[in-house]
């Protein structure tokens, strides 16, 4: 009776593991038990691919941004501060600054500036077979309806 309890405890703890895993969007439920428990689980720095799918950990963060409110840069630094890299490519060769590009987002954009992500990183994999090696700003250029975005990246030093 005592190693079928253990199994199922296992499982559970295996699938609450991957529930948190894979839906950071509880982070943007503060007041939810499911927001609190998730929010302390990030907390202590979990192992989390890098390769979401397809995108990284930040990526997601900035995919949701409106979602988040205003857990947004609380989410993102937690994620920072737990060594997630700013400029991960995820699985189709998009930073979270060129996702926030393509998405039209330039509050994102300047939160992702602002915290150091590299403006020269090209893009690589599938995504640069449709618009080239292009740099964050060649991006926003070549999306033709993002001009809020090119005059910010054209106007940084």
């Amino acid at each position: 009776m005592a190693l079928l309890l253990l199994f199922f405890i296992t499982i559970l703890v295996v699938n609450i593991r991957f529930v948190f895993q894979t839906h950071i969007s509880y982070l943007a439920e503060p007041e939810t038990w499911t927001g609190k428990i998730v929010k302390a689980w990030y907390e202590t720095c979990p192992h989390i691919e890098d390769s979401y799918h397809p995108n990284s950990p930040i990526g997601v963060v900035i995919a949701g941004r409106e979602m988040f409110g205003d857990q947004f840069e609380s989410t993102l630094d937690t994620l920072l501060a737990c060594n997630h890299k700013l400029d991960s490519k995820d699985s189709i060769g998009l930073t979270p600054l060129h996702s926030a590009i393509i998405i039209g987002d330039l509050e994102s954009v300047k939160v992702l500036i602002e915290k150091g992500a590299n403006r020269e990183i090209l893009l690589s994999g599938k995504v640069s077979e449709k618009y080239g090696q292009l740099t964050a700003l060649g991006l926003a250029q070549a999306l033709d309806d993002k001009p809020s975005i090119v005059k910010y990246l054209e106007s940084l030093p």
